[in-house]
């Protein structure tokens, strides 16, 4: 991939509840952006036969042909083999358990085919595209149905031996946690996550509410919204606290579609970070919030044939098209 004239790489970001994809150009700048809705009581191959349609229904909207599309990223919610493309086990989508989903995708496509765990592709979203490209140590805390921690160590993504590194959602933090036994999920991720917010509103607030009413009703000061949420950032706080006491990273970044509420949480979890870190990085570690919002997965499963194909190419600054807004990153 030394010349990357008229090449172009799809990026595919399976979540929860949805699944997005794009385009990304090398020679024209521009990313299309679609998203299809999926839910999570679909199966596991229907999912896959989605993303497959997904990209023969993308593709042809743009001025792709065959021979220019290099490459194919997909970012899944689940632990990932990343050296084979295997998905091991992805425990929001049903069914998704020893899945060879880089297989079935080249097999369709006759490209390569990249698969990493979402909060991974995130991390490494934010590092190209985000809030810097100066640093080389950085921790992306995706908080959304669940909540993972992407790392890079000295500029390259950290999987760990088993690729399950940043698994933050199974942090145990105080004794209530040690008397759980989670199947799909740990103690963090059952306190701070989309999917505990969402059981919270509907315990408190009816069967009709979710985060953004729990948020909503924080903002409104509503006492026992305020109850539910500072407590779990205080536990948010901590976890994070030990992970920066761990890796000493330059910055931490808070994206995910919770974090579309960082004006209280980042400075509700930066005191309880200075308050209880490693004291000599405490201050010096930069906690900021996402600058591509929930897309960051998105661009990094975009960049994952890139990084694999060439250690060279550098990214470009790409303008991203949606049906609703135009944003330059």
């Amino acid at each position: 991939m030394k010349n990357v004239k008229n090449l172009y790489t799809v990026g595919i970001d399976v979540g929860g509840t949805k699944i997005a994809c794009c385009v990304g150009s090398f020679t024209i700048p521009e990313i299309l952006i679609e998203s299809y809705d999926i839910t999570s009581s679909v199966g596991g191959s229907k999912v896959v036969d989605q993303i497959i349609k997904n990209i023969q229904k993308l593709v042809p909207h743009t001025i792709i042909e065959k021979h220019q599309l290099k490459g194919i990223g997909i970012g899944v919610p689940g632990i990932v083999e990343s050296s084979s493309g295997m998905v091991v086990w992805a425990p929001n989508i049903k069914g998704w358990k020893n899945i060879p989903l880089a297989k079935i995708i080249n097999s369709k496509f006759g490209v390569p085919v990249y698969v990493e765990n979402d909060v991974d592709t995130a991390v490494v979203g934010e590092y190209y595209f985000g809030v810097n490209r100066s640093y080389k140590n950085m921790l992306f805390i995706a908080i959304g149905t669940g909540i993972g921690c992407g790392i890079i160590i000295d500029g390259k993504l950290y999987r760990g031996s088993h690729n399950v590194a940043g698994a933050i959602g199974w942090s145990i933090l105080g004794k209530e946690g040690m008397n759980c036994r989670y199947k799909t999920c740990g103690h963090l991720e059952e306190t701070f996550s989309g999917s505990a917010f969402d059981k919270l509103a509907k315990k408190f607030f009816g069967e009709e509410a979710t985060s953004a009413k729990l948020f909503e009703l924080y903002r409104k000061k509503n006492n026992k919204a305020i109850e539910i949420i500072n407590n779990a950032l205080l536990y948010l706080g901590m976890a994070i606290a030990n992970i920066i006491s761990f890796f000493d990273p330059e910055v931490v970044v808070i994206g995910g579609s919770v974090a579309e509420n960082n004006d209280i949480i980042i400075p509700k979890i930066e005191k309880v970070i200075k308050k209880y870190s490693q004291p000599y990085i405490a201050n010096k570690v930069k906690i900021l919030s996402s600058s591509l919002k929930n897309k960051a997965g998105l661009y990094g499963a975009m960049w994952l044939p890139v990084i694999n194909q060439s250690k060279n190419i550098k990214q470009n600054s790409f303008r991203v098209v949606s049906s609703s807004q135009e944003v330059y990153v």
